[in-house]
């Protein structure tokens, strides 16, 4: 900013944010000061980030008086979220984020709180900051009945590696899996792959019971980070998915399953000359059948039936057979280039 000197007072009066933030880069530093002290006492969340800039001010004074600015805009938000009205500090804690990094440890205190839904929300808020400070705290809550789940989402939003291995113990011992196989597949970690895999593939899973295919969308996103270019392939090879309800003029529900979407990926898997493609294979002659439901009526209630595999078993283990046995091996899944298709192997 120039040499003019702005009117902070006027600006202050006005509440004119966008001024005194613009004021915040003046090379005079009296106007630098009352401009920090001036978005100090308005309190508008929007000066948190450029105050939280100025504390890199090669100036003592002016970082100083930054300092004191954050901690006025944040002393309303730690007061709320500590109110005896539950429904008080469960709207502070997800609007809190608005103060971005100044809320971490406010929320982390919030994680303690007596109220399971206020614990959520602080949660919640965490995962949408990102910050890694919260990483530990959420790592001890994966074990928590209540939270755990949101807990892992929030890991899987903030991205940091120390969270792989207490997710993978959280997928392998059966808790909130799907949300845990999510964050897994969002933090992309390849250590996480033989976990996941082994999950999708276990039997009687929520992930590969029956679903609507639009239940998958979602999770196949966060699965691309892991499985690369055989993302669809490792997807569509396993799950057990209802393509379609289809409601007749006598009120019966018919469940169609498209099986042809699992027959197609295993062709395609016996293409490909890999040991990634040979491991999935393994998988795939493991598969065991599945009782759905074939249809609904009103005055007979459910009708049921064997959702069979055996076609792509046997495939399976012809192709493995035809490449020599080859034995599983996950160590394949730890190189990143593995993951990669060759156009020339189509």
């Amino acid at each position: 900013m120039g040499i003019f000197k702005p009117d902070v007072n006027k600006m202050e009066k006005r509440k004119d944010v966008e001024g005194l933030i613009k004021a915040l880069k003046h090379r005079d530093k009296n106007v630098q000061k009352n401009a920090i002290e001036a978005l100090g006492d308005i309190g508008d969340t929007r000066s948190v980030k450029p105050l939280i800039e100025v504390l890199r001010d090669e100036d003592g004074k002016v970082r100083k008086e930054a300092t004191m600015a954050l901690e006025k805009i944040r002393a309303p938000f730690i007061k709320a979220l500590k109110d005896g009205d539950v429904f008080i500090r469960m709207n502070m804690a997800e609007s809190i984020v608005k103060i971005g990094e100044l809320a971490v440890e406010p929320l982390i205190q919030a994680l303690k709180d007596e109220n399971v839904n206020v614990q959520i929300k602080a949660v919640e808020s965490l995962g949408k900051i990102g910050d890694k400070r919260a990483v530990g705290p959420l790592i001890s809550l994966l074990e928590n009945k209540d939270i755990g789940g949101e807990a892992a989402k929030a890991l899987g939003k903030i991205g940091d590696k120390r969270a792989v291995e207490p997710l993978i113990q959280a997928l392998r011992h059966g808790r909130f899996p799907e949300m845990a196989a999510e964050a897994l597949g969002e933090i992309g970690d390849l250590r996480a792959a033989e976990a996941v895999i082994g999950w999708l593939f276990m039997e009687c899973l929520d992930m590969t019971s029956i679903k609507h295919k639009s239940r998958l969308n979602p999770f196949e996103g966060a699965l691309g980070n892991l499985f690369g270019d055989y993302k669809d392939l490792i997807i569509k090879a396993l799950t057990y998915v209802q393509v379609r309800n289809a409601i007749d003029y006598g009120n019966i529900a018919h469940y169609e399953y498209g099986l042809y979407e699992r027959d197609d990926p295993i062709r395609k898997l016996c293409e490909i000359p890999t040991q990634i493609s040979s491991n999935i294979l393994h998988k795939v002659s493991q598969k065991t059948d599945v009782n759905v439901e074939l249809s609904y009526s009103s005055v007979h209630g459910y009708k049921y039936g064997t959702l069979s595999f055996e076609s792509q078993r046997e495939t399976a283990k012809s192709e493995l057979k035809r490449r020599g046995n080859p034995p599983y091996d996950s160590s394949a899944y730890l190189d990143e280039n593995a993951w990669k298709i060759q156009p020339k192997i189509w």
